[in-house]
């Protein structure tokens, strides 16, 4: 019987959410300035960042990572990431900034194989990550290596 998926939601930097709400204040404050000096560029400043807005919240929210029997599952929004848990070679603490379903700098990257070949690297900040790390080793043969978790023997 397969195991049930765990889920793990995204940790959240509260600096991240400033940022974007410092940015949704400047935009209205931008769009209410514009509607003083012609109404329709006022409205296509609104309707520019509300189509932002709706972007954002369809490619992010909600954000979370299921660790099932066979894989990692990123969830961000309406998109899915599936990582085979065969695949994964290695999963380490980083603060990379790269793009990534990851609402905090907190992450785990996680680097995976398709075919033989490096694949990828997927970013990920479970809030939960000692307890993600743990059942990932669990469900995916991976043994810890100090600051994060590894497929293959320990060095001799």
């Amino acid at each position: 019987m397969e195991p049930s998926p765990v889920v793990f939601r995204t940790k959240v930097d509260g600096w991240l959410v400033a940022v974007l709400a410092v940015a949704a204040v400047g935009v209205l404050g931008a769009a209410a300035a514009a509607f003083l000096a012609d109404p329709a560029t006022g409205w296509l400043l609104l309707a520019s960042m509300g189509g932002a807005v709706l972007l954002v919240a369809v490619l992010s929210v909600p954000t979370e990572y299921a660790v099932t029997g066979e894989a990692v599952v990123s969830r961000y929004g309406v998109l899915r990431k599936r990582i085979p848990l065969a695949d994964i070679e290695r999963v380490y603490p980083t603060w990379n900034p790269l793009s990534a379903p990851a609402w905090s700098l907190d992450r785990l990257g996680v680097r995976y194989r398709t075919g033989g070949r490096w694949h990828g690297l997927a970013l990920i900040s479970p809030v939960r990550q000692e307890a993600f790390l743990s059942l990932l080793a669990e469900r995916a043969g991976l043994r810890a290596d100090g600051t994060g978790l590894t497929r293959g023997a320990p060095p001799a």
